[in-house]
């Protein structure tokens, strides 16, 4: 809503306010209804008081027809794919990624949280814990290559290489 059409809103919305004001307060006070002059001025007034309050009514109307439109397009937007991934995967429509509140960041969090020796998560441990729990996030909805670069890019885990028994170099992580 416009500033100007705010401040319509705000004026006749006290407009109203004030017609019921004067209706239930002092609208037997203003008037004679023991006399015929008295009654015909108070028809007429009530008259007029309808008339705004139609007007009145049907800005209302249309206005509610307005908000209703608004939501129902903001919960088509939130139920669509571009929706779901602003606000459950912190993608926006334009690609910019939000780490911290990404659905992926939140989902290693929680396989940090689950699976976790000493603070430290053995990454292999954690894909397969994702992919049962989460397998929906996955590194290449968020442009990424491997669950390495997700940790990187993310700047929200330590990531950190060991030297199993093997010689094989294992990759484990935490939050930060």
């Amino acid at each position: 809503m416009s500033e100007a059409d705010y401040v319509q809103t705000q004026a006749s919305l006290k407009e109203l306010v004030d017609l019921r004001n004067g209706l239930v307060h002092h609208f037997i006070e203003r008037f004679d209804l023991g006399s015929i002059e008295g009654r015909e001025k108070a028809r007429a007034c009530l008259q007029g008081v309808y008339a705004r309050i139609v007007e009145h009514f049907e800005k209302l109307r249309v206005f509610a027809g307005d908000m209703k439109e608004a939501v129902d397009q903001a919960i088509s937007f939130m139920q669509s794919d571009a929706g779901i991934d602003l606000f459950v995967n912190g993608i926006s429509p334009d690609g910019q990624i939000r780490w911290p509140t990404s659905g992926i960041v939140r989902a290693l969090r929680d396989a940090a949280h689950a699976l976790a020796i000493d603070g430290w998560t053995a990454l292999v441990a954690a894909k397969s814990w994702l992919a049962e729990h989460h397998p929906e996030q996955q590194p290449l909805k968020y442009r990424c290559r491997s669950w390495p670069q997700v940790l990187h890019e993310s700047r929200c885990f330590e990531l950190r290489y060991r030297i199993a028994e093997d010689g094989a170099r294992i990759a484990w992580f935490r939050p930060n």
